[in-house]
């Protein structure tokens, strides 16, 4: 409850600033919700959302085709904001599978908003993002990519009795 409060105070000041949420990271065993939190992140701050796969960053004209589908609404054609932005939330499931390339390329990318062009000291400006990673393992990223997330949250399983409660709730709105 108190991560879901400091979340909207994170959400507010990233819209006072004109900037991106900040990354997370969402780290727990499957089915506690790390998916579902994502999608409400990005509903509540009226954000759009792009889910990729972590296989998909280790080529680097993927990883270029993922960062154009990034909502460039309110940049000039420099980067500079000439307007209200609109990050895109990348959302990787299961991103300890990312290859290690892909974990560097991504992390210069999460903290500097630019990639590297293939040529020596040229970069591409990217519009503001953020990554919010799920995970079961992270303990698998590289630990300069896991610094990369300012806020990490821990999903833990249900009990018996959430579930009891979870289940009654949805059988009461159902009517059964």
């Amino acid at each position: 409850c108190l991560d879901i409060l400091r979340l909207e105070k994170i959400e507010e000041a990233a819209k006072a600033r004109n900037e991106s949420l900040p990354h997370m990271l969402f780290s727990g065993l499957a089915g506690t919700g790390k998916t579902t939190f994502a999608i409400s992140v990005a509903k509540t701050a009226a954000l759009d959302f792009l889910p990729v796969s972590p296989d998909e960053m280790s080529d680097m004209r993927t990883i270029l085709k993922i960062f154009d589908k990034l909502n460039h609404d309110g940049y000039n054609k420099y980067g500079d904001r000439i307007g209200k932005i609109s990050p895109t939330i990348l959302y990787f499931d299961e991103i300890h599978r990312m290859p290690r390339r892909g974990q560097e390329i991504l992390g210069i990318a999460m903290e500097k908003f630019q990639i590297e062009s293939g040529q020596p000291n040229k970069f591409y400006w990217l519009p503001y993002f953020t990554v919010i990673g799920a995970t079961t393992d992270d303990g698998e990223l590289t630990k300069p990519f896991r610094e990369k997330f300012k806020f990490r949250f821990l999903f833990e399983a249900y009990t018996d009795d959430d579930m009891t409660q979870i289940v009654n709730f949805h059988a009461r709105r159902l009517k059964c």
